[in-house]
């Protein structure tokens, strides 16, 4: 069950302002908060409503879901708001009642934004409850990302440039690949250096997990290349001077260059995210399947 519910919003205090004595037909306004004349009540205060705001609340299971969810430090949570452009809060600890079997989750943002945020929470709760599974049947798949199921052998290769990109999808100390494995619930290496054929292009990408996973992590893999590529074409153009050149000197045969690989990018970008959206079609299908059978009901949206 999803709702989509306003936020609260503060009650006014109904009181229209009082006038300035002498002012009378300018009907000019006391200003809230100032000293009222002698003999003359306080002016009270009035709130102004804030701009309502929409929210969807879907229910999780209360149990290892919620800290996958989370993921460490946060990372898991706040690469889900980054992925969807969302703000997400989970229902506290102290806040469920004791015994409860289900926990909430908030998440603001546009129709469309909170749509695929819950398809994406729903996605996570899924793998977590995969991972439990396969841990308790010795499943876990060698090589892969702890309790992944399925073939090995089931990952996707894609290219990117071999520059500047690289580190800038790696991220600080590895920060920008482990935010993308915790919203993706996949395992993603990129080719070394060393393995990197001399004057090579690009450099390949390889991605394990399911089918769905793969594919949405592949669409963001491509989203960091365009926002590294976009970045120094913005230096490029307004960069400080260096090495003899003017400031906003462009090397135009690199530019053109750059140009048709993010023209790549984008169309391979297309074509994932059609993919993607067949595959949650088919997986959203297979969830509402399952649930109809399931008398617990706790993977269903809150009505």
């Amino acid at each position: 069950m999803m709702r989509d519910v306003p936020a609260p919003m503060p009650a006014s205090t109904g009181m229209a302002a009082p006038t300035v004595p002498g002012s009378i037909g300018t009907g000019a306004p006391v200003v809230p908060g100032a000293s009222a004349p002698v003999g003359m009540p306080p002016t009270p205060t009035i709130s102004v409503p804030p701009i309502e705001q929409q929210q969807t609340v879907i229910e999780i299971p209360n149990g290892p879901e919620v800290n996958y969810l989370i993921g460490s430090k946060g990372a898991g949570i706040n690469a889900l708001q980054d992925a969807t452009g969302t703000r997400i809060q989970i229902q506290r600890t102290h806040e469920v009642t004791p015994g409860a079997s289900v926990r909430s989750v908030t998440i603001w943002g546009g129709e469309s934004q909170r749509q695929h945020c819950a398809q994406l929470v729903q996605a996570k709760v899924t793998e977590c409850q995969q991972r439990d599974q396969a841990r308790a049947q010795g499943g876990d798949v060698p090589g892969g990302p702890v309790g992944m199921i399925g073939n090995p052998q089931e990952q996707t290769v894609i290219e990117i440039p071999n520059g500047p990109a690289v580190n800038y999808l790696i991220g600080s100390k590895g920060a920008g690949i482990n935010a993308l494995q915790d919203a993706t619930g996949t395992r993603i290496q990129i080719q070394r250096t060393h393995e990197v054929p001399a004057f090579a292009m690009v450099r390949t990408v390889t991605i394990w997990g399911g089918e769905a996973q793969r594919q949405h992590c592949a669409q963001l893999v491509q989203s960091k290349v365009l926002e590294c590529q976009q970045r120094d074409q913005a230096r490029g153009y307004s960069g400080p001077a260096g090495g003899g050149q003017q400031s906003g000197y462009v090397d135009q045969s690199k530019m053109q260059g750059q140009q048709m690989q993010m023209q790549q990018a984008q169309m391979q970008q297309a074509q994932m995210q059609q993919a993607q959206q067949q595959a949650q079609m088919q997986q959203a299908q297979a969830q509402a399947q399952a649930m109809s059978g399931d008398p617990n009901g706790q993977m269903a949206f809150r009505g």
